[in-house]
């Protein structure tokens, strides 16, 4: 199921997001792009932070979606879970 796919890339995601790059570390931040890439960079902890957030929502409970109270996976679950991971939403 999707469901430890989406948690595995949110963690590696969320792991790459901490660590400095080498390359662009060692660069003046005046160079260009490099704060734009700093800035977007920065951004990341929210938006996992985001994500994680909708997806606590949309949870398995009692065979159903606590949140929708329909099947499980909901299509929420399915429409976020299949843009994380770059694929076509599945139907559930």
């Amino acid at each position: 199921m999707a469901e430890g796919r989406v948690a595995t890339y949110l963690a590696e995601a969320r792991e790459r997001s901490e660590r400095p790059v080498s390359h662009v570390t060692s660069l003046p931040v005046s160079h260009d792009g490099v704060r734009g890439l700093m800035e977007s960079a920065a951004d990341v902890p929210r938006l996992l932070a985001a994500v994680e957030a909708v997806l606590a929502i949309h949870h398995e409970e009692a065979g159903k979606c606590a949140r929708c109270r329909g099947a499980w996976p909901c299509g929420e679950y399915l429409e976020i879970s299949a843009a994380l991971l770059g694929e076509e939403k599945a139907d559930g």
